[in-house]
């Protein structure tokens, strides 16, 4: 499980930078940061679906995979973003918090939910 635990937590962190980037981009251009969180995360969740099942947990992608990643995966982001809305969070707070938080239950969720 460390094995997969790491490689998981390789990828969040390039889709992390891919997230941040939007997340930043679109904040600057006047959005809430429950917009920002949603877009950087759709942003970034194509490319950690494909990379986490082809390489750290070698199943093949499918569309109901898929699907649970988003759902889950989003509704962590949405969430984490409304919440930084609702207490004037820094937009920085809210990336932290939200990376750290996807990364825990990602991981679980992509392994006994998604990859399972």
């Amino acid at each position: 499980m460390a094995k997969k635990f790491s490689r998981y937590t390789l990828i969040g962190l390039l889709n992390t930078a891919v997230h941040w980037i939007v997340f930043a981009l679109v904040v600057s251009l006047g959005f809430s940061q429950a917009i920002a969180n949603g877009l950087g995360f759709l942003t970034a969740v194509t490319g950690s679906y494909l990379l986490n099942s082809k390489i750290t947990f070698n199943k093949a992608p499918n569309k109901k995979g898929y699907s649970y990643f988003v759902i889950g995966m989003g509704s962590i982001s949405v969430l984490i973003g409304a919440l930084g809305d609702y207490l004037e969070w820094p937009g920085l707070v809210t990336l932290v918090v939200f990376s750290f938080t996807s990364l825990l239950l990602g991981f679980g969720w992509s392994k006994w939910v998604v990859f399972k």
